[in-house]
């Protein structure tokens, strides 16, 4: 596949669903809701049997190792440096904890950097991409879902719960079938660490990846509106350069100072690259954040990646 096809591909399995969702919005009765069960459906089905299937399939050694501490390591500087606009920013309450969440996670996993991984590597470039990410589900259900529900519950003390901040409660939170994708991966590291082989028969991995990728671009679609992209154009502007200068200039220094394979190095700095993710609206959506900011950064972040920062990945 050239790489004319590749970005249309990438570009087709974005846009088309976002825009069906965005006609569909204005026929369904209660768009959130509708975006909250398609939400579920990845969660529940799609996801679960993706992650199992690659990570069960890995072949593991010393090196790749260094793949999931440098994905953890953007979250740490995603997160320090939204802490920093903040203050540039003048956010606070809700908006404030929302903008946070979009510049702790980028958009790393199946929805796009796993994606561009797969469609330049295949499989193997898949399972690296999901070495890489192994840290994020397990970060976004154990960390931000749970940071995500305690700041709606203390942005919005009349809905009547209280924050997830006891032992019980975080148990109660964990064991969710919102968190099956985690309990998947679990489950394949189980079955590498006992020797099971991943049996050798036809896995329908390209048709799950892209249905997955659809349900999500489907779900933004639904739930955003045009007003999304002109708000908060100072949020915009600023999560932008944290994304697509200042993280992957930092990678670019860190990787000039260490030898790696090459291919593992290429991953690294190509998902540092990466746009706000796809988990910061759904975060957003699940428990009733500020989703108007988090799918405006979303959309104007993806598409400068999509218009801009991806083609002169490709062609450099």
């Amino acid at each position: 596949m050239n790489i004319e096809l590749k970005f249309t591909l990438i570009w087709a399995l974005i846009i088309i669903p976002f825009f069906a969702g965005s006609i569909l919005r204005g026929k369904i009765l209660s768009p959130q809701l509708t975006a909250k069960r398609l939400i579920r459906v990845n969660l529940f089905f799609l996801e679960p049997l993706i992650l199992f299937w690659t990570i069960w399939g890995m072949k593991l050694h010393a090196e790749v190792a260094i793949l999931p501490a440098a994905g953890i390591s953007t979250v740490i500087i995603g997160f320090l440096l939204g802490k920093a606009m903040l203050k540039v920013l003048k956010l606070d309450g809700i908006s404030a904890d929302s903008y946070l969440i979009s510049s702790t996670l980028a958009n790393q996993g199946m929805t796009l950097g796993g994606l561009i991984c797969y469609l330049i590597a295949g499989e193997q470039g898949l399972a690296l991409a999901t070495i890489y990410v192994v840290y994020y589900l397990p970060f976004v259900f154990v960390f931000i879902f749970p940071f995500a529900k305690y700041a709606s519950v203390r942005h919005n003390p009349d809905s009547g719960e209280k924050p997830a901040a006891t032992f019980r409660d975080f148990i109660n939170f964990f064991f969710n079938l919102q968190n099956l994708p985690l309990a998947a991966i679990i489950a394949a590291l189980v079955f590498q660490g006992f020797s099971i082989q991943r049996p050798d028969m036809f896995f329908p991995l390209d048709y799950l990846l892209f249905a997955a990728i659809t349900v999500y671009y489907l779900t933004l679609g639904i739930n955003f509106q045009p007003g999304h992209i002109s708000a908060a154009f100072k949020e915009q502007s600023a999560l932008a350069v944290s994304k697509f200068l200042i993280l992957p200039l930092l990678t670019f220094i860190t990787l000039s100072f260490v030898e790696l394979d090459h291919t593992v190095e290429t991953v690294i700095q190509i998902q540092s690259f990466m746009p706000a993710a796809i988990y910061s609206v759904i975060s957003s959506i699940l428990f009733d954040l500020d989703a108007k900011l988090t799918s405006g950064l979303f959309v104007v972040n993806s598409l400068l990646f999509l218009g801009i920062v991806l083609p002169a990945m490709l062609l450099f």
